[in-house]
């Protein structure tokens, strides 16, 4: 490879007729022989073969890298609080690493976290305006990595700030944020302020991120005091025209890569929010649910700070904030297969609660209805979900569903599996029996059974 194209000088690159320009970056250990990648100006990288064809035009030499200097500004702290004009109340931003809490080192073209506040608030700057933040990382962490531990941990630090009615956005990777946002639902109940959970599919400084609109979207919300429950607030279309607000326990990541990856399942948002958010686009937006109708949900128009709010009649306002913050990790979510043996599961035997997520209205085949009997005999809880997007579990239509039931098996009703598996990993520790804990697995506590 020519050697003026060493990781962090810009380049321009002209090749059968078409010009790249942008930063080189270093190439993976997957790319081809003389193969450059350079990250364009529009924030996307591309890979270009370096042969006889190409023209290639030295630009600059690499930036220096900023990150330690703005680290050393800020003497080491975690947590650093910025103040700006009149305040509605004190807001934590809670960073547990993932896309949203990293940006791109333009240098190596590593992804990094932001690991303080001015780091953060470099990358926006709006938030200098919204009045008193606390930045403050809890994990750094790519959210397939989180464990019980870490959800025990982000728990009890959002509780902490929830009970002195202090607004939080976490910020989250994308991949789990389902899992994590049940399980506190369940772990911080009645909140007296807003927990706000926000992802990006793409990282906060680059120019096609939705991190930025997420976030400052759920300030606005937290500002506006206007609910407080646990909830996601993700993208609502793949342009900056609105972010959907789902209840924590009802959303589920539809889509690997696209802004308006989340969805709310088996019901209606909380809600909308964007400051160019028309009457139409929001009914666009509520064109793609279908259970309004039935259900009667109903919405409120509220304005603030620029900012045009769509919001449920039935959102929860204020609170009691209750904290359970006991989980038990004896729980395993098995999801059901054609030709599935028994034998394959054994390890089972050692749980304290299984979900298995069946096919179409909670079904398994024979073999498995034998495992279930032998589970439930062990008293080891055990729940049908579905696999299906949509719709509830109804195992009185079919044979194996009926069986399942004999067997001693207990529905989880609408509730999407990893719901089901959250929140039978909290009743089983939160409980004293079977029987206790069988109740509460059925019990309304977050909306979860709710449409």
């Amino acid at each position: 490879m020519n050697d003026e194209l060493k990781v962090g000088s810009r380049v321009k690159i002209e090749k059968n007729g078409t010009v790249y320009e942008g930063v080189v970056i270093p190439s993976s250990i997957f790319s081809e022989k003389n193969m450059v990648n350079i990250k364009l100006d529009n924030g996307y990288n591309t890979g270009i073969k370096i042969d006889e064809k190409c023209n290639i035009i030295y630009l600059s030499e690499p930036e220096p890298d900023k990150t330690a200097e703005r680290d050393a500004s800020h003497n080491g702290n975690i947590e650093n609080i910025h103040e700006r004009g009149n305040d509605n109340g004190s807001i934590t931003i809670i960073s547990t690493g993932g896309t949203i809490a990293s940006y791109v080192d333009y240098v190596t073209g590593a992804v990094k976290p932001v690991v303080d506040g001015s780091g953060f608030m470099s990358i926006i700057p709006e938030l200098n305006d919204m009045g008193k933040i606390s930045i403050k990382p809890v994990l750094n962490i790519l959210s397939e990595n989180i464990s019980f531990e870490d959800w025990t941990l982000l728990a009890r630090e959002c509780y902490n700030n929830i009970k002195k009615d202090t607004g939080v956005v976490v910020l989250h990777g994308t991949d789990t944020m389902g899992y994590t946002t049940s399980l506190l639902s369940f772990m911080i109940q009645n909140p007296s302020a807003p927990l706000i959970f926000v992802g990006s599919q793409r990282s906060i400084d680059r120019p096609s991120s939705d991190g930025f609109f997420n976030i400052i979207s759920a300030v606005n919300l937290i500002k506006a005091e206007v609910m407080s429950e646990v909830a996601v607030m993700m993208h609502a279309s793949t342009s900056d025209d609105g972010v959907s607000i789902h209840r924590g326990v009802k959303v589920r990541k539809m889509h690997s890569s696209r802004r308006d990856a989340f969805r709310t399942i088996n019901g209606m948002p909380l809600g909308f929010i964007g400051p160019s958010l028309t009457d139409e686009k929001f009914r666009d937006f509520m064109g793609e649910y279908n259970f309004t109708p039935k259900y009667g949900i109903e919405y409120n128009r509220i304005q603030f700070n620029k900012q045009n709010i769509w919001l449920r009649k039935d959102v929860k306002k204020g609170g009691n904030t209750e904290f359970f913050p006991k989980i038990n990790r004896k729980v395993s979510l098995v999801w059901f297969y054609p030709d599935m043996k028994r034998d394959d599961f054994e390890f089972l035997k050692g749980k304290e609660g299984v979900v298995f997520a069946g096919s179409g209205l909670g079904h398994m085949n024979k073999d498995m209805i034998e495992l279930v009997k032998e589970l439930v005999k062990k008293g080891i809880v055990t729940a049908i979900s579905t696999q299906c997007i949509n719709g509830t579990v109804n195992m009185n239509v079919y044979e194996t569903g009926r069986e399942l039931i004999k067997a001693g098996a207990i529905s989880a009703s609408i509730m999407t599996p990893e719901v089901a598996f959250t929140k039978l990993s909290w009743a089983l520790a939160n409980s004293s029996a079977i029987d206790d804990t069988v109740k509460l697995f059925k019990q309304n506590i977050a909306g979860e059974l709710s449409y």
